[in-house]
């Protein structure tokens, strides 16, 4: 699947290519991109970098450290450029291979879309870090639980749960109800 800078709509190559905020661009197409982002990705098309991918940490880690200098672990989180640049250069000479795996293990390693891929036990509830407000936030609680909701959001603010902008939102609507 070619890859298409949004920015400048063009085909990027592996050559070429800067990854930011799930997206793949041309070098000198960054700098427009990082300024407005919003411009160039539909609300539907922005990565869930707060989701962990649908690829298997366990199965990632084991691809990579059996065969990671061949860059299989690549070829299967969908990144076949860089795939078959560990090919061709045996995993960096190893050194590539070593860092993938650290970043496997340390859950920083992410998969085409941006998303990392994180360990999950079985049977636990998605522990990513989220920028949705829960829906009980924005239920319509009773006028004397605003205050403990605006406080409940500005911790979540003060976590980096939500940004600024979206706790202002959220803490507008509670005033508003008042």
């Amino acid at each position: 699947m070619a890859k298409i800078c949004p920015v400048c709509n063009q085909k990027v190559s592996m050559f070429e290519e800067v990854w930011s905020r799930g997206k793949s661009l041309h070098r000198d197409c960054v700098k427009e991109f990082e300024l407005q982002p919003e411009k160039y990705i539909r609300k539907a098309e922005v990565p869930s970098n707060s989701e962990p991918s649908d690829k298997d940490f366990i199965t990632t880690l084991l691809i990579c450290v059996f065969l990671g200098g061949l860059g299989a672990h690549r070829f299967f989180v969908d990144k076949s450029d860089t795939g078959i640049l560990m090919l061709v250069t045996l995993g960096g000479l190893g050194l590539w291979w070593i860092i993938d795996i650290i970043l496997i293990v340390t859950g920083s390693f992410e998969d085409s879309e941006g998303r990392v891929i994180a360990y999950q036990a079985a049977g636990t509830a998605n522990t990513a870090i989220s920028t949705h407000v829960p829906e009980k936030v924005a239920e319509a609680p009773p006028a004397k639980d605003i205050p403990a909701q605006i406080e409940k959001l500005a911790d979540l603010k003060d976590k980096g749960i939500i940004t600024d902008e979206e706790f202002q939102q959220k803490k507008q609507e509670l005033l508003d109800r008042i």
